[in-house]
């Protein structure tokens, strides 16, 4: 799917214009900062005598935070528009693997009688881990002088997901479950680009990534228990990278 998206904006880049296209790689590492929240809702119909479900709430902060070190190689073609304005197109790919992991509390109240009043608790610890990813983007590049330039950059990222759970009830192991996904990031990134001669450069920049996870099936099938994760993916970087243009 990366491929062929990648040759289709290609096509559109190189279409009307005469300019000699000329393929780059560059090599790029920096530093993330990760934001994922977790919001997930759990009912349970174990703990309340009166035989009716119990909605828990979660109680605390569901942010799990990170810093990640973050490599990536990039294959490109930049293609010239105007005088002053370059069209680049690339497909990356990022070796690495990433996780993280964030403990929840919930709480949940019971509405009728005979436990009216009374409260219950429970506990999950989730994880997540992401494998090497694909990615694709499109920028602009500007040049403000014969070694200088700046650029913005959008992009989609392709990965796969697995998400972990350990849920507990009262201190006890109640359920265990994990699943894989595949998802789709999208980042948008700005920075400036120097030339040391016509073939190698340097590049410097900054960037977001964001998306969602919305998991529609329960990840606990347990009688009694349904849990249906929702995250929430965010993440800042800064990184730099060495280009070669052939």
């Amino acid at each position: 799917m990366i491929g062929r998206l990648y040759l289709g904006l290609l096509f559109i880049s190189c279409w009307g214009t005469f300019a000699q296209p000329r393929p780059y790689v560059a090599l790029r590492m920096g530093v993330n900062q990760a934001r994922h929240q977790f919001d997930p809702k759990l009912i349970q119909a174990n703990p309340n005598p009166a035989g009716n479900p119990v909605h828990f709430d979660r109680i605390g902060s569901g942010q799990a935070k990170n810093i990640q070190i973050t490599s990536e190689l990039a294959l490109g073609l930049s293609v010239p528009i105007s005088s002053g304005v370059i069209t680049d197109l690339e497909v990356t790919y990022d070796p690495r693997k990433y996780d993280s992991r964030k403990t929840l509390n919930f709480i949940g109240f019971f509405d009728n009688p005979p436990a009216a009043g009374r409260y219950d608790y429970s506990q999950a610890y989730e994880s997540i881990k992401f494998s090497p990813a694909f990615s694709i983007n499109a920028g602009l590049r500007f040049k403000m002088n014969d070694c200088h330039e700046v650029f913005a950059r959008l992009g989609v990222r392709q990965t796969k997901m697995t998400y972990q759970s350990r849920l507990y009830h009262r201190g006890n192991l109640l359920a265990v479950s994990s699943d894989k996904k595949t998802i789709f990031q999208y980042s948008t990134e700005m920075g400036w680009l120097y030339h040391w001669s016509k073939a190698i450069s340097s590049e410097a920049s900054i960037g977001y990534r964001f998306g969602r996870v919305r998991k529609i099936s329960d990840i606990h099938p347990q009688t009694g228990v349904d849990y249906f994760p929702k995250i929430k993916l965010r993440q800042g970087s800064a990184r730099y990278g060495i280009r070669y243009t052939f």
